[in-house]
């Protein structure tokens, strides 16, 4: 099964390139396979934003606002 290296690095490049629907794909993969990983917080927190860029892309700012409003607290615990 490896060690989700290889899953969380191609999350990253996705992120990073702006894909954020296929970094959500791959990071919730990822959750859900590794989530005893070393980088299994930063998958998470990386899943959030790649949801509110969605829609910050989109220019659907209030659905923006109200996602940041919901999600982001979560975070943080």
């Amino acid at each position: 099964r490896g060690s989700g290296d290889d899953l969380f690095n191609a999350a990253e490049k996705d992120y990073l390139d702006g894909a954020y629907a296929q970094a959500i794909n791959k990071y919730e993969k990822f959750a859900g396979s590794y989530s005893g990983h070393p980088k299994a917080s930063q998958a998470r927190v990386r899943l959030e934003l790649a949801n509110l860029r969605i829609d910050v892309a989109g220019k659907k700012w209030e659905s923006a606002l109200e996602y940041a409003q919901e999600r982001l607290p979560v975070i943080v615990d």
